[in-house]
């Protein structure tokens, strides 16, 4: 049971439309080989913070006032990847070198774990999974492992279609897609930069 509670929540955290789905449908439309490091690193954060809901440790992350310096680190992330975005050339099949998969890893991690809204999420749906099925704990190796598996299942949707429906399109059609998710991901830093502007004055 714990394992099909992961693996619901990591496709109810991983499906809705934000800058993490944006950003990998913009690297796996160019065909980046970087995009499976950047969903790791996702999948990673994503089962950081489920564990340490699942432990009891949340609270240090939801903290106003560390909630506050995340979102702005999230913000900035994004706002740097949008711009980068819009600025980079559509090559496709280009050779990364290691360290670039690793930042980009990185980024993916920094991006989950960094945003508060995953930390709010994660500690609303197993608190209300605890409610519904009235249990007091859920093992952590079943939850966090249907968890993971949730994220890859909605990761790969979102490489294939880019990879076998919108890669093969016209180079301006790409350009226009980069363009569009370029913009996209500096609406959602925008709108971070305003939810924690906003807290901060009330803090």
């Amino acid at each position: 049971m714990d394992f099909f509670a992961g693996l619901l929540g990591g496709l109810s955290s991983s499906m809705p439309i934000g800058p993490i789905n944006l950003m990998l449908l913009d690297m796996a439309s160019r065909r980046s080989v970087a995009a499976p490091a950047f969903v790791l690193g996702v999948c990673l954060a994503d089962g950081l913070l489920a564990s340490l809901t699942l432990w009891g440790s949340l609270y240090i992350l939801l903290e106003p006032n560390v909630a506050l310096i995340l979102g702005l680190i999230c913000a900035s992330l994004m706002f740097i990847y949008g711009v980068m975005s819009w600025q980079a050339k559509p090559a496709a099949n280009t050779p990364q070198a290691p360290t670039v998969m690793v930042s980009t890893a990185m980024l993916g991690f920094g991006l989950c774990i960094l945003n508060p809204l995953f930390a709010v999420f994660w500690l609303s749906y197993i608190v209300s999974y605890k409610e519904v099925f009235a249990v007091s704990s859920i093992g952590i190796s079943g939850f966090v492992s249907g968890l993971v598996i949730g994220d890859l299942i909605w990761f790969s949707v979102i490489a294939f279609i880019a990879i076998r429906y919108i890669s093969q399109r016209n180079p301006h059609v790409l350009n226009r897609l980069r363009r569009a998710t370029s913009i996209g991901i500096l609406l959602f830093s925008a709108y971070l930069f305003s939810v924690v502007l906003r807290h901060a004055f009330e803090v």
